[in-house]
């Protein structure tokens, strides 16, 4: 993190939002805060940056519910990306091959 400028490092350590099956280790939170404060540059322009976290209420199924509601808002987008009942039964597991991801490899 210290490679980013420190106007953009206090919006990183501002916004941490922890989930999935590793928020549920018991001192997590208090762990991510000492590992910033040991490792990061806090010192901002505006004076110490402040470190915000936040442990989902259900981690492992928010991550799901999510990725769900970004998939529906984005859906016409991300259409052309998905492949067919068909393509699959061609393809196998290779049909995912046949056409660009979406994030990747455009």
């Amino acid at each position: 993190m210290n490679r980013y400028p420190s106007e953009i490092r206090q919006h990183l350590i501002a916004n941490i939002y922890i989930r999935g099956g590793g928020a549920n280790i018991r001192g997590i939170e208090d762990r991510i805060r000492r590992d910033i404060e040991q490792n990061v540059i806090l010192d901002g322009k505006h004076g110490p940056m402040k470190i915000n976290t936040h442990v989902s209420a259900n981690p492992i199924t928010n991550t799901w519910t999510n990725l769900h509601n970004l998939v529906n808002e984005r859906k016409t987008e991300l259409e052309p990306f998905w492949i067919t009942k068909k393509e699959y039964e061609e393809c196998g597991d290779n049909a995912e091959l046949l056409k660009p991801f979406a994030f990747t490899n455009k």
